[in-house]
């Protein structure tokens, strides 16, 4: 950190308050982005390389990210690092499955197979869900700010408004309109509830965008959701900012109701700032504000949001011999026995560098009060009952068992791993003991469940998925976007002409 000073500090990690500070560091704003020292996203266990979270790029080709990668000049890039699946998912049931295709008319194929009195009915009810999703995508893509306070962000707000398709109608049930029975609703319904980590979804605006992204518009990614972050935090280098990952927030400074600065934990400097973007719900952020500082607003907005869920995940590295060749890239499947309230298991294949390796997350959303099940075992053996029934021989070939949340060590199956005494180590000091899902209580605006930009504390602006978690990374994107609209805006003007001087000379 070369400066004492920054325009603007970016807290965490997360892709939207990174995708908000590139765009201010590339229109002439001087940006600091801290990481919050997670302990990590993907690590080495044993040679495999696993991840604590799943991860699928929904809504690929959403305006808003279409936006900001052609202002940052990272298209092609983002285009790059796009890998399509022929079979992105399959859904499976006790009695159904079914495997859901880039080609609308394999899909289709496949829902009549499972479904024969459906034949002839399935093209008009997906071509209903993408035409309501293209509807949502038009009103998704404005300059949005939550909750709209000047004239110019409550016109843009309208604006958006008269474009919802259930305006009139916000308790509409998407799938009495489609009119499909239950047990297709279930199976459309997985990714839905994987995805955004709730057990219900009842906002037609939510639900609608969602099942069109896994539908018609979801791919991976290279390397993940490293690789996106990593596009958005060098190009915060790129255009003269400072990236310290190493680093972390312990205070968030507070005068008269603004941000002033933040204290950087284990230095003793202080680093002014009149700005911090984070991806953090309000009630995350608490810790990092004196209580005094804590107005109403601010303290309403804890309350608001809370953990409601948590997720859980496991991985398993085996030889990929065993994979069956029909299995997806992302598989959803019902629990070999009922646990609890978890409905679903998420399956995700990571491809490895070493041959004749894969390595599989398998994650879970369960709720809060539920955590115990993480530590009595019970959901770890309930996984690997599933696991067991869809992948036959699973145990001839597993080499690998690890959670970062259950506080176990790696189970080794293969002594010639055991040679990896670096990743022992390694594994000792990475361990989460929880994956919190915050949601707010409930929806508000547009129809869709959201907290606020504004905070209640001047310069202190959410900019994660926490802002329109109804639809979760395309929110991160729309919530950087208006994240980066407010700082712009309040850029006074002297300042704002010597950055557009400076962009015009760059």
């Amino acid at each position: 950190m070369g400066r004492s000073y920054y325009d603007v500090v970016v807290f965490g990690s997360e892709t939207g308050p990174l995708a908000a500070g590139a765009l201010l560091a590339h229109r002439g704003f001087r940006v600091l982005a801290v990481g919050d020292k997670k302990p990590f996203s993907e690590y080495n266990c044993y040679g495999y390389n696993f991840s604590d979270r799943p991860f699928t790029m929904t809504a690929a080709a959403s305006p808003v990210i279409s936006r900001i990668m052609g202002e940052l000049s990272l298209t092609q890039m983002y285009n790059r690092i796009r890998i399509s699946e022929n079979l992105p998912f399959q859904v499976i049931l006790p009695d159904a499955r079914i495997s859901f295709f880039n080609d609308p008319i394999k899909t289709r194929t496949e829902i009549e197979r499972e479904f024969p009195k459906l034949k002839g009915m399935v093209d008009p009810k997906l071509r209903e869900i993408a035409r309501l999703s293209t509807e949502i995508e038009k009103m998704l893509n404005s300059d949005m700010v939550i909750p709209p306070e000047s004239f110019f962000e409550k016109r843009a707000f309208s604006r958006s408004i008269i474009q919802n398709p259930f305006f009139n109608r916000p308790k509409t049930d998407i799938f009495e309109l489609l009119d499909v029975s239950e047990k297709l609703k279930q199976i459309l319904l997985a990714p839905v509830i994987c995805h955004s980590g709730r057990t219900t979804t009842d906002s037609p605006i939510s639900l609608s965008r969602q099942l069109g992204s896994w539908l018609f518009d979801n791919d991976n990614l290279s390397l993940g959701i490293k690789s996106l972050n990593s596009l958005l935090t060098d190009k915060i280098i790129a255009e003269g900012g400072d990236v310290q990952d190493n680093f972390t927030i312990e205070h968030i400074v507070v005068n008269r109701n603004k941000v002033t600065g933040v204290k950087i934990k284990s230095r003793e400097e202080i680093i002014s700032t009149s700005a911090v973007l984070t991806g953090k719900s309000p009630s995350e952020l608490a810790q990092f504000i004196s209580v005094e500082d804590r107005n109403s607003k601010f303290k309403t907005l804890c309350e608001k949001s809370i953990q409601n869920s948590m997720g859980y995940s496991i991985n398993l590295g085996i030889n990929s011999e065993v994979i069956p060749k029909a299995m997806a890239q992302t598989v959803f499947i019902k629990p070999s026995r009922q646990l609890a309230n978890i409905q679903w298991l998420r399956i995700e294949q990571i491809p490895q560098k070493l041959e004749n390796k894969i390595a599989l997350n398998i994650s879970c959303t369960l709720k809060a009060e539920e955590k115990h099940l993480i530590f009595n075992g019970s959901l770890r053996d309930n996984i690997l009952d599933t696991t067991r029934e869809l992948i036959p021989f699973l145990d001839n070939y597993l080499e690998v068992i690890h959670s970062p949340f259950d506080n176990e060590n790696a189970i080794v199956l293969n002594n010639e791993l055991l040679k990896e005494e670096s990743s022992f180590l390694q594994l000792q000091k990475l361990k989460h003991d929880n994956w919190p899902i915050y949601h707010p209580k409930k929806d508000s605006y547009l129809g869709i469940e959201n907290n606020f930009h504004r905070t209640g504390i001047k310069g202190l602006i959410l900019s994660g998925e926490q802002v329109l978690s109804g639809i979760p990374l395309e929110g991160a994107f729309i919530a950087a976007w208006g994240a980066a609209k407010i700082i712009s805006k309040d850029d006074p003007a002297p300042q704002r002409i010597t950055r557009s001087i400076k962009n015009r000379l760059n």
